[in-house]
């Protein structure tokens, strides 16, 4: 086996923050351990603030075979950028993530790139880089798109979910600086406390239909066993220092025992963590015994994603949500509220949604005890159901503009009865009834790390004038990938 170089690449961002690129750390993992030989590195252009010309510089002095790039549709301008830069220094370039998964055609039509890894990406990136190594066809590969000589895009098989996640070795932590990213204060959540902060993730995939929501880790649940997620908190521990962990699996908490045994486990351990919940958990899916349980195990911040209090539109997106036990575990999690940050995610504009429906949602979240919540304008998202049925409905042709011109917290198209007027003016008016009211100020402030307190205020300032934008609780966890 010959030594190929690969080059990890997160590009640049339209959004402020960066967060630890947790799908090229796994996937770079799987190929060291497959091709021990080969020099592998990661590239954070969002953290490292690189422009085009420095990006170029860095990738020139490390010569790769290969650039793999990730990242989201709401970042495909800048995808389709750090792919022109990739091929101008003579490397290939593949590109996954939630955007590839979504839009593998879009991505192909740019000549820059010669591949999309659709879904997971170990075991594709491990086969793509031996066919490349051996000179073989790549239209075999199950998960991979690509063209051949002619142009014409090849569609290969999907590729099957990972069931053994164990199976997997810990995330390649070694190729960041992540003492530097500490230092900085990278975190998924504006409420992280603690100054050596980490994101992990211990399942994959969500058993839910929710039709808004992306496919992008399938919809079965599963998870690492607590000894390899144990393995990686003690290596978390030891060599870095961490002293608080965001997890954000698309939700953490489908298996109760596993919840709790988690807990257990991390309260006898002495590893001494604080624990963020940022991406959203089902409420109705928790007892009274998991919330007191997450408390003694050092949980400071836990979101719940409530969406909406109309029970039609609960149906009618597949969200289901069990409101008499949302409320009475909410209600149980209150009596923290000086320990744990309770947060709640809404959501208005889904299709055929009133005025006077979209309303309530919003009197919800400001008459809530969360000590903050985001309200969102439902996007129907490349690879959603929503989506799809968008399409199907002849609401809008095709609800997604050319890449690069879709923002994440605007929707490109309205679809519920309301005017964009009425819609956007809600959302505006909810901000404001939030975040101008004195306690939610100082909870905002209390709880806000300094170093984060500028892009949070900013960005909360724009959707309070506004009503447009994106919330310090919007970015998905999945934008890690």
């Amino acid at each position: 086996m010959s030594t190929m170089r690969t080059v990890f690449l997160r590009p640049r961002s339209p959004y402020a923050d960066a967060y630890y690129p947790l799908g090229l750390m796994h996937i770079a993992a799987a190929v060291r351990a497959a091709r021990p030989d080969d020099v592998l590195s990661i590239v954070h252009a969002q953290f490292e603030r690189l422009n085009d010309v420095e990006l170029a510089g860095r990738l020139r002095q490390l010569a790769p075979d290969v650039v793999a790039l990730t990242g989201l549709t709401d970042e495909a301008a800048e995808i389709h950028a750090a792919a022109a830069v990739a091929r101008a220094i003579g490397a290939r370039v593949v590109v996954g993530g939630p955007h590839a998964s979504s839009m593998p055609e879009s991505l192909l039509a740019d000549a820059a790139i010669d591949a999309v890894c659709l879904g997971e990406g170990e075991a594709t990136m491990v086969d793509y880089l031996s066919a490349i190594e051996r000179g073989e066809d790549l239209a075999g590969i199950p998960g991979l798109w690509t063209r051949n000589a002619q142009g014409t895009v090849i569609r290969n098989p999907d590729r099957p979910a990972i069931e053994d996640l164990d199976a997997l070795p810990l995330p390649a932590w070694d190729l960041l600086d992540v003492e530097r990213m500490m230092r900085a204060g990278v975190s998924v959540s504006w409420a992280a406390r603690r100054d050596r902060t980490v994101s992990m993730m211990t399942s994959r995939g969500c058993p839910y239909r929710c039709t808004y929501c992306h496919e992008f880790m399938g919809k079965r649940f599963r998870v690492r066993s607590l000894d390899h997620v144990f393995a990686e908190l003690e290596l978390l521990k030891r060599r870095y220092g961490a002293n608080e962990i965001e997890i954000v699996d698309d939700i953490f908490n489908f298996d109760k025992e596993r919840t709790k045994a988690f807990c257990r486990r991390l309260i006898a351990s002495g590893l001494d963590y604080e624990l963020q919940f940022p991406n959203g958990t089902r409420v109705d899916m928790f007892d009274e015994e998991t919330i007191d349980l997450l408390v003694q195990a050092g949980a400071t911040r836990l979101v719940f994603a409530i969406e909406t209090v109309t029970p039609a539109i609960q149906r009618q997106v597949k969200k289901n949500i069990r409101f008499k036990r949302a409320e009475q575990i909410i209600s149980h999690a209150v009596r923290y509220r000086s320990r744990l940050n309770l947060g709640g995610f809404f959501m208005i504009g889904f299709p055929g949604e009133t005025y006077e429906q979209a309303r309530r949602t919003v009197d919800y979240a400001v008459r809530s005890p969360f000590h903050s919540a985001a309200v969102s304008i439902v996007d129907p998202r490349p690879d959603t159901v929503l989506y799809r049925e968008t399409k199907a409905s002849g609401i809008a042709a095709e609800p997604l503009p050319p890449d690069g011109e879709r923002r994440l917290g605007d929707s490109p198209v309205n679809l519920s009865a309301m005017t964009d007027r009425e819609l956007y003016g809600l959302r505006r008016e909810a901000f404001r009834r939030l975040y101008l009211r004195p306690r939610r100020v100082y909870w905002l402030l209390r709880h806000t790390r300094f170093r984060r307190l500028w892009s949070t205020g900013w960005r909360t300032l724009i959707l309070i004038l506004t009503g447009r934008g994106t919330h310090h609780g919007e970015i998905p966890a999945h934008a890690q990938a």
